[in-house]
């Protein structure tokens, strides 16, 4: 994907970060609508990729090599 978007994958963290913190995700949202306001957020095309990340963050499992089988 060649992209001209300025926007890096920390703001797009920071951004999600504020989102979490605010109750944005209190609500469901679909991932178009999110991929969507984070782009108007920053008025400019942002990858997908980033935002997948940045929600990671928040759900993904914490297995130890312990609990892996």
């Amino acid at each position: 994907m060649n992209s001209s978007s300025t926007v890096t994958d920390t703001q797009v963290q920071s951004w999600i970060d504020d989102k979490y913190n605010n109750g944005y995700f209190n609500t469901a949202k679909s991932a178009l609508q999110i991929f969507l306001d984070c782009e108007a957020q920053f008025n400019e095309q942002v990858r997908p990729l980033y935002i997948a990340r940045a929600i990671q963050h928040y759900t993904k499992k914490n297995i130890h090599k312990s609990q892996r089988l």
